[in-house]
């Protein structure tokens, strides 16, 4: 089968590059547009250097909405089906309606469950105890489309990166399955029940504040879904702090929410049930490193309060 590819962060990778490794043929890579960092560097996303890498055409619309040379251009392409993976922006009606075998895309959730943006940082925050992967025909609604098929995963105690990577695979693997059963077995979706549906909306950076008048094993599941992007922090002397490992633990201390109750290879934090013991910090300005290290070079005592 013929495929137009549609993605663009690390999550679509390895999709793409089971694709590029499978009896099928990538057409084209349609991607987000390269952006510039610092000093005026120019950076690709992941999929564009997987796609070069491989000598694929690459196709990168600022706006894919009434847009209609990029529309034209596809157009152009010879495919039969359109794989979308995080691709960031969606797609319109006349983009879903050009190939015959329509669009699918790769969804890190067990649908109709969180729906949305962020499916693997809820399935953390909400403490779900299985997440995976559902490959589903796209429509016009918000991953509503009917579902082809799922693979699932129990989520323990990983955190957001390790989680990620494991989706990642895992939907590289069940994409290729999935179209060859829609090419060869005609392969048919079963409709979501809208009923049961959740939302899992956009992250934002506010998103990653702690409030240690929540309890522990709450502000344990944020650290956890945060720890790559915003990062869970809290405030101590007007400087800010970012956690990136922690465990929770039960206590009787009658400190203040927020509290520093012990400190020794880890720094351990009263919250509305519970404590955090935080063991990889990383203050404002400085780089990130374990608690046993950290608690030399700075004056981090029993009794302070992050707010």
């Amino acid at each position: 089968m013929k495929i137009l590819f549609m993605g663009t962060p690390d999550f679509a990778v390895e999709s793409l590059k089971c694709l590029i490794n499978s009896k099928h043929v990538v057409s084209a890579v349609v991607t987000q547009p390269d952006k510039r960092r610092n000093r005026g560097k120019v950076s690709f996303s992941p999929v564009k250097e997987i796609a070069l890498n491989s000598d694929i055409e690459i196709i990168q619309p600022f706006n894919i909405k009434n847009n209609e040379d990029f529309i034209e251009k596809i157009k152009a392409i010879e495919f039969d089906l359109i794989v979308v993976v995080a691709f960031g922006q969606i797609l319109p009606k006349k983009v879903l309606e050009i190939p015959r075998y329509g669009c699918i895309n790769v969804h890190g959730s067990l649908l109709p469950k969180l729906r949305g943006a962020s499916p693997i940082h809820h399935a953390i925050l909400n403490n779900e105890e299985y997440t995976g992967i559902s490959i589903m025909k796209m429509e016009e609604g918000l991953d509503s489309g009917p579902i082809y098929s799922i693979a699932k995963t129990k989520i323990d105690n990983k955190y957001i990166e390790e989680l990620h990577d494991e989706l990642s695979v895992m939907g590289g693997k069940l994409l290729i399955k999935t179209i060859d059963k829609i090419e060869y077995e005609g392969l048919e979706p079963k409709e979501q029940n809208h009923k049961i549906s959740t939302y899992a909306p956009i992250i934002s950076k506010v998103d990653g504040q702690i409030n240690f008048n929540e309890n522990a094993d709450y502000i344990q599941r944020k650290i956890r879904a945060f720890n790559t992007w915003p990062g869970a922090y809290a405030n101590l002397d007007g400087k800010t702090y970012k956690f990136f490992r922690s465990d929770y633990i039960s206590t009787n201390s009658l400190a203040c929410n927020g509290e520093i109750i012990g400190v020794d290879d880890a720094i351990t934090v009263k919250c509305k049930q519970g404590a955090i013991k935080i063991t990889e910090i990383q203050a404002q300005g400085k780089k990130r490193m374990k608690v046993s290290e950290f608690i030399k070079g700075n004056q981090i005592k029993i009794g302070m309060k992050f707010e």
